[in-house]
């Protein structure tokens, strides 16, 4: 008897048993709920664990990029207490005041799940959590990636000049752009592409 038939007729076998008052038929209907509960519970409970194994993984990316965007933040909050930053020139303090807000605003997106996570527990919004979150460290990635080219300009334009230190703060975006958003839609692209042509071979009936 295959085991999805034996569990039915257990649990029939059960309903009836604990309840000798009751006829087949209320028997029958009451197996049948205790099924389709069971079955719900288990998907609920599997529902819960993916969600759960997501926002682990998206807290694992998230405190990559956190090391990041904490040693950039230190390094411009003391690079303004040094002896040559008041010899700076205007176009680099202004340059330093965007570079120091795009790396305040990734801080506090890549740093905002933890928040949202205290104030959400236990109210049943995982999967909001999940969702907000990865919204969060996306657009935290793209301020870093701003605030990190900014910071080459800056550094650049004191080092080799304004004009040297755009072509390469260019190239230096260009790099990022090519690792952290290129790559991964090509890979994405090209994945899907595999499993529809995967789906396609498999519903495709077999040749004579």
């Amino acid at each position: 008897m295959p085991s999805e038939t034996r569990t039915n007729w257990e649990t029939l076998t059960t309903s009836w048993d604990t309840s000798p008052g009751l006829s087949l038929t209320a028997a029958i209907k009451a197996a049948a709920v205790d099924e389709e509960s069971s079955r719900i519970q288990k998907a609920m409970e599997r529902e819960h664990a993916r969600l759960v194994r997501a926002y682990a993984e998206l807290l694992q990316e998230i405190r990559v990029a956190q090391t990041g965007v904490q040693v950039l933040l230190a390094f411009l909050l003391t690079l303004a207490f040094t002896p040559r930053f008041t010899s700076i020139t205007p176009l680099q303090r202004e340059l330093y005041v965007i570079d120091l807000l795009l790396t305040a605003v990734a801080a506090s997106l890549l740093i905002a799940p933890a928040p949202f996570h205290r104030l959400v527990h236990g109210r049943k919004l995982r999967q909001q959590l999940v969702d907000t979150a990865g919204r969060l460290a996306l657009w935290g990635l793209i301020t870093l990636m701003l605030a990190i080219v900014c910071s080459m300009l800056l550094i650049l334009d004191v080092v080799v000049g304004l004009h040297l230190a755009t072509l390469l703060a260019a190239v230096v975006l260009t790099w990022f752009v090519a690792f952290w958003c290129v790559l991964p839609c090509w890979s994405r692209r090209r994945a899907t592409a595999r499993r529809a042509r995967e789906a396609a071979a498999a519903e495709a009936p077999e040749a004579i």
